[in-house]
């Protein structure tokens, strides 16, 4: 029952990611926990037309690779490390440009600051296949961060649920297009509203911040939640 439910919910990821234009046929790969195990695709698979033998199960504790994306240990790791449920990597174009000029990303657009606010972007040693990378994710997820950018490589999004995570990814994407479209027209603009965003998360982080206890996460909404909109 459970690799019938992982395989409509992986199938249905991997098709809006090749719909959306934010894959390409045969990259990116997407997971959900079971309770012990891992469902991800295989590797090589093609994401918008998913057999059930394209997805795999592997122990959530245990080493072992088998067939899987070679990003099982990256899956693994984050897993380990924190209470997500469902991860989405995907190689967005816009924002893999935007990860390889900026240290973070500010959307420009209301709605993504809202639901992202800043977005980290990660140089580890290693960026495909390690675990040390999924440690190091795991550690950005759990201060808050729904979703990362490995520097020229892609976005690792995690949620309750592959919506979840699709509804990251995709919001990411978008606002790095119209960042794009901004760049272009005024350079000048672009910087004045990064800027301004990175003063209001600074002034969001000192005041909600509690002695013994750091800055809570900031301008973290659910998908859906509109009611700041």
């Amino acid at each position: 029952m459970m690799r019938e439910i992982a395989y409509r919910q992986i199938s249905d990821a991997g098709g809006k990611l090749l719909e959306l234009g934010i894959n390409t046929t045969h990259s990116g790969n997407v997971s959900i926990r079971g309770e012990n195990d891992i469902f991800i695709t295989r590797t090589g698979s093609r994401l918008d037309r998913l057999s059930e033998s394209d997805i795999v199960s592997v122990p959530l504790n245990e080493e072992g690779q088998g067939i899987a994306s070679v990003e099982i240990p990256m899956h693994r790791a984050i897993y380990q490390n924190t209470k997500t449920k469902a991860i989405l990597h995907a190689h967005p174009p816009h924002t893999i440009v935007f990860s390889l000029l900026e240290d973070a990303i500010y959307p420009v657009d209301n709605e993504a600051f809202l639901f992202l606010g800043e977005i980290p972007v990660l140089t580890p040693k290693v960026v495909s296949g390690s675990t040390e990378t999924g440690i190091l994710l795991a550690d950005t997820f759990n201060k808050g961060s729904h979703i990362a950018v490995v520097r020229g490589h892609g976005s690792f999004a995690v949620g309750e649920n592959l919506e979840e995570a699709l509804h990251w990814t995709s919001t990411l994407e978008r606002s790095c297009q119209m960042g794009h479209l901004l760049r272009t027209i005024s350079e000048f603009r672009y910087k004045e509203i990064v800027r301004a965003r990175k003063d209001e998360i600074r002034r969001k982080e000192r005041s909600t911040f509690n002695v013994g206890r750091g800055p809570r996460s900031t301008f973290k909404n659910k998908p859906g939640d509109k009611s700041k909109l």
